[in-house]
């Protein structure tokens, strides 16, 4: 299945992983500088399938829509 990436996980990023789950888009919520603990703003996005890449963790890319 192909995702989205949304760089960033800030309240910007997160609104955008919330708006593409919303339209059924599988989401990859990266962020180079993010490190746990996460917000529960963050870990509920994760629960409802987002996955994260946080501190720098590089996204699979053949993940991504092409």
């Amino acid at each position: 299945m192909k995702h989205t990436l949304v760089i960033g996980a800030g309240k910007s990023g997160q609104a955008a992983a919330r708006f593409l789950l919303q339209k059924k888009i599988p989401v990859m919520l990266y962020d180079g500088k993010m490190q746990e603990p996460f917000a529960d703003s963050i870990l509920d996005l994760q629960k409802r399938g987002v996955l994260l890449y946080m501190g720098g963790q590089n996204p699979p890319l053949q993940m991504l829509e092409q």
